[in-house]
């Protein structure tokens, strides 16, 4: 991976990741990324197909896990099994920072440097899908995210029809998103 896509941001959720271990480096086995979430942060609710293990480092995080609220602070670890829905924020006033392990990695490095690069060209609005649907299905489909509200069985046939739908359109705007260099990578 070319340092400078090394770290890259989120203007709409507060988000600053960071590679420490990207999918090509560990051969597909996971994916290790650190995560600072600015004050006032959040990440949305979601599920994926793999695990997702955080371990704070700094800060406090406030996490949703399934039913449950749990706080994360420094030395903390907590683990979203595949398909288990969580979220996250930051309700204090300075930064916190969490250590993330995807296993195995999947596509989450793709969505991801996508949905940033979406955010910082204002095509991303706060807590909805992208201004294109039919991008949100080629985002989705792959890594297998999923995005309450609506119901599973509504959902994926839905983002399974959207995908096809944007097909190489779609396909063609992710990797123009891709291919530009982030305004404030280190």
């Amino acid at each position: 991976m070319n340092e400078d896509w090394r770290t890259i941001t989120n203007p709409v959720t507060g988000e600053e990741l960071t590679s420490v271990e990207t999918s090509e480096e560990t051969g597909g086995l996971r994916t290790v990324m650190r995560l600072t979430l600015a004050p006032g942060g959040a990440v949305q609710a979601h599920s994926h197909r793999g695990t997702e293990s955080f371990e704070c480092t700094q800060g406090r995080l406030d996490f949703r896990l399934g039913m449950k609220t749990l706080r994360l602070e420094p030395g903390g670890k907590i683990s979203s099994p595949p398909g288990e829905i969580h979220s996250f924020s930051n309700e204090t006033d300075s930064p916190a920072t969490v250590q993330v392990t995807a296993t195995p990695s999947g596509d989450i490095e793709r969505a991801l440097r996508t949905v940033f690069a979406l955010a910082r060209a204002g095509r991303l609005p706060p807590g909805r899908p992208p201004k294109n649907p039919l991008l949100m299905g080629r985002l989705v489909v792959p890594d297998h995210v999923y995005l309450p509200p609506l119901p599973r069985p509504i959902y994926w046939p839905l983002m399974h029809v959207m995908s096809a739908l944007g097909g190489r359109r779609a396909d063609k705007a992710i990797a123009k998103f891709l291919e530009q260099q982030p305004a404030d990578s280190s």
